[in-house]
């Protein structure tokens, strides 16, 4: 078993051509990991944070936003090569500024992880989200409270492929989709090559 904790606290500050713009972002984050059996392992993540941004020029952009987040996941892992876990995230985000919006995100997912020895790795993930939020989704906060998605029931996914070619170089393959209720899916694909000297 085992146990962490960690602080971050990070602030920028930017002049811009009408005036300044200073984000930041703190929180406390507590994490477990508890070896069930060898082959199962639970690990139960918690955060507490809050993030601000503000801006002369655009105070309807301004926010400041206290979060909490809570996310077990069961992982299971019966040799060195494949892994399978599930997981599940709750988490509530609240604007305490002048507007009180309010977001609850629920995040129901699975991942699948095969190593090929020497050879590379592939990675299967697809999450289920189901968000309730009360505010403006078309403003900078709107995007921020909902991670790019939409209100109600949305869906992402994402294929990975990493390998080597040769002694120094690494080829990533990756792909992701994400679909809302309202929208139609959307589909991402990037490709990486990487040389070590």
């Amino acid at each position: 078993f085992g146990l962490d904790y960690s602080f971050q606290s990070i602030s920028n500050k930017s002049l811009l051509i009408n005036g300044f713009e200073s984000r930041s972002n703190t929180f406390h984050q507590i994490g477990s990991r508890w070896n069930i059996t060898r082959k199962f392992t639970l690990n139960v993540g918690y955060k507490d944070g809050k993030k601000g941004n503000n801006q002369q020029f655009l105070s309807s952009n301004s926010f400041d936003l206290k979060y909490f987040e809570i996310e077990p996941k069961l992982s299971w892992q019966p040799g060195a090569s494949f892994r399978w876990s599930i997981n599940f995230r709750y988490s509530e985000k609240n604007n305490r500024s002048e507007i009180k919006e309010t977001a609850y995100v629920r995040n129901l997912g699975t991942e699948i992880k095969y190593n090929l020895v020497s050879k590379g790795s592939f990675n299967v993930q697809f999450n289920y989200l189901n968000i309730a939020f009360n505010g403006n989704k078309n403003s900078s906060l709107g995007y921020e409270m909902l991670e790019a998605l939409q209100p109600g029931l949305n869906f992402t996914w994402a294929l990975g492929w990493q390998t080597n070619i040769g002694k120094n170089m690494q080829l990533n393959l990756t792909y992701n989709g994400r679909k809302s209720e309202e929208a139609k899916a959307i589909h991402t694909g990037n490709m990486m090559v990487r040389a070590y000297f």
